[in-house]
């Protein structure tokens, strides 16, 4: 045996194979590690992504909630108001047809005073 291959052989018997596997299989682990934390900072970037559009959505269908919920309450004041003043108006309609009736009842009376023979005064 040369020198050089005597201390090859030195050094596998001291351990120096087996510590260079040992680092082999660290790095190897290592990067394992570092592509599993790539996939999981993925799954969670995908997760969040997916999570902010549920939630913009839901934003969006509770904003569409709340404005047909004003337009219909704006809808049912303003049919409220409108049903109060048409109840008025009937109420002013009837008072003036009666105030009608009474004046052409009063008309009618009058009229039938003055036809020829219909002379009260005459008793």
């Amino acid at each position: 045996m040369t020198d050089d291959t005597a201390a090859v052989q030195r050094q596998t018997d001291d351990g120096a194979i087996p510590l260079l596997e040992r680092i082999r299989r660290a790095e190897s682990a290592a990067a394992d590690r570092v592509r599993s934390a790539q996939s999981e900072a993925t799954r969670r970037l995908r997760d969040a992504r997916r999570r902010a559009e549920e939630l913009l959505a839901e934003a969006e269908r509770e904003a569409r909630r709340e404005n047909a919920e004003s337009i219909e309450a704006a809808r049912s004041e303003a049919q409220d108001k409108a049903d109060a003043r048409l109840k008025e108006a009937r109420e002013d309609i009837e008072k003036l047809e009666e105030r009608a009736r009474k004046k052409l009842d009063n008309a009618v009376s009058l009229l039938i005073d003055a036809l020829p023979g219909r002379n009260t005064t005459d008793g």
